[in-house]
């Protein structure tokens, strides 16, 4: 099975696929979707779903797997992270692939065994998964990876 997890986000979307094969994971490709703060909102979100889109024609993903909103953003933030799943949602489901959603505290207990754990250390758990080495600063791509680890592990 392969999943596509999703970090979204309206500045950086991370991304990664993820193949599991006899309770083995493996990365096929990781990495950003970034957009240019300088253009239009809506130009912003297209960006987005062309790239996720993409990634799904290219990638033929059994399951999209995307963090859920959380609170403690300010109410700007909250929107424009909503507007970036929104665009990665739409391009999912055009595409005709499932889609799973989970709260980031779900996919911290999963990757590490607690719900608070920092992004380092989920960062620290996805590359012993994976038994790689991934970007030192840009934890939306280790974030992308555990959310697809985790709907792996956590799929019916």
């Amino acid at each position: 099975m392969k999943a596509l997890g999703i970090d979204p986000g309206f500045r950086k979307t991370g991304y990664a696929v993820i193949k599991e094969i006899e309770n083995k994971f493996l990365v096929v490709e990781y990495g950003l979707i970034k957009t240019n703060i300088k253009e239009s909102p809506a130009k912003r979100l297209m960006e987005i779903f062309r790239g996720i889109d993409t990634l799904i024609k290219d990638q033929s993903p059994d399951l999209v797997a995307i963090e859920t909103i959380y609170s403690g953003k300010n109410y700007q933030s909250l929107l424009k992270l909503g507007q970036a799943r929104a665009a990665a949602i739409i391009a999912a489901s055009i595409n005709g692939v499932d889609i799973e959603e989970f709260a980031p505290r779900k996919i911290k207990k999963i990757i590490t065994g607690k719900g608070n754990a920092s992004k380092l250390s989920v960062k620290y758990m996805v590359e012993k998964f994976l038994n790689i080495s991934l970007p030192e600063k840009e934890l939306d791509i280790s974030d992308a990876c555990a959310i697809a680890i985790g709907c792996l592990m956590n799929y019916d």
